[in-house]
């Protein structure tokens, strides 16, 4: 049988096993082809939020800015109705490239104007990637996913307060918007502000970025489900003596954590507050760095941890001079 006469079904599964870029050369062989190898893409794999729009039409890049041009161009040339069916395939999206803040207030207008303003813009969107350039200007991302997002994955290096507050509130909404994410990876500096407790049905966090204990305790009381937490870059700045030292008033519980890794912690201090004033009765594998304070109570913690978590399997901890 030639490919040209294969059910639709049966040439779908094949196109499900080809990279993006070939996708893309099949989409160039017949109008056919382009239809299910683009259908495949958009629903398959990971997509380039600017590449939707380009699908659409011509959209250069200023030789001057990060942003990208001619978006409206291009919805005007194609229609709403292209872009309307793309972005409600789309399941895995990625930002790299940024798009100029006109031009998203643009599309959300747009979306708007036919539908209720709540909408996600893509609703069977499940990850979403996002990584702002520095010196760019961020947007509210969130506006992009809805109930179907299960993973965010944030990256940037803000320069000032303003622009991080921006990113701060999307993850917080998406909280509200997209109720059933699991995974979440955020490296932001200066974001001790993000409460994940928010996240109810999170099972795997990856911060990179000022952690406080007041995020730690938003994280234990809101987040039953918590399997594996990694927590770096954490201050010290963040936990005042009183609270290191002094006997716990409170004593938290990851009820589902079974690995934690807390590293780049100054001076062992978030370190030393965390394993003195929680429970991890799931703990598997524990990674500590508990600086130079750490060590004249590593046999105190070590005696506490055994205690709290009798199903541990490995333990790694670094504590001054020991190792």
């Amino acid at each position: 049988m030639h490919v040209q006469n294969l059910p639709g079904e049966l040439f779908t599964l094949i196109l499900k096993l080809l990279e993006s870029r070939d996708l893309l050369q099949c989409a160039t062989v017949c109008s056919r082809w382009k239809d299910l190898a683009l259908d495949v893409k958009w629903k398959e794999h990971k997509v380039e939020l600017v590449d939707m729009f380009r699908s659409l039409g011509s959209i250069e890049p200023s030789w001057f800015t990060t942003k990208h041009s001619s978006i409206k161009d291009a919805v005007a040339s194609a229609g709403w109705r292209r872009l309307n069916e793309l972005r409600k395939k789309v399941t895995r999206l990625r930002i790299r490239k940024q798009l100029a803040l006109d031009d998203i207030k643009y599309v959300i207008s747009l979306q708007h104007s036919i539908e209720a303003a709540h909408q996600p813009f893509c609703p069977k969107l499940r990850r979403l990637d996002v990584k702002i350039v520095p010196r760019s200007q961020p947007y509210a991302y969130d506006f992009l996913a809805g109930q179907s997002l299960i993973k965010i994955r944030i990256r940037w290096t803000p320069r000032d307060h303003g622009p991080l507050m921006v990113m701060i509130d999307a993850v917080e909404r998406a909280a509200l918007q997209s109720p059933m994410v699991e995974h979440i990876e955020v490296s932001l500096s200066d974001s001790h502000f993000i409460d994940y407790g928010k996240f109810s049905r999170i099972r795997t966090l990856i911060h990179e970025g000022d952690f406080s204990m007041e995020s730690l305790s938003q994280l234990c009381k809101g987040c039953p489900l918590l399997e594996v937490a990694r927590l770096w870059w954490m201050q010290a700045a963040l936990v005042d003596d009183e609270t290191i030292y002094s006997e716990p008033r409170e004593i938290q519980v990851f009820p589902a954590l079974q690995g934690l890794n807390i590293a780049d912690a100054a001076y062992g201090a978030p370190s030393l507050r965390i394993l003195r004033s929680t429970k991890m009765p799931q703990l598997r594998e524990l990674e500590a760095d508990l600086g130079e304070e750490g060590f004249s109570e590593t046999h105190m913690l070590f005696e506490h941890i055994r205690r709290e978590s009798p199903f541990l399997e490995t333990l790694t901890v670094t504590a001054g001079r020991l190792e």
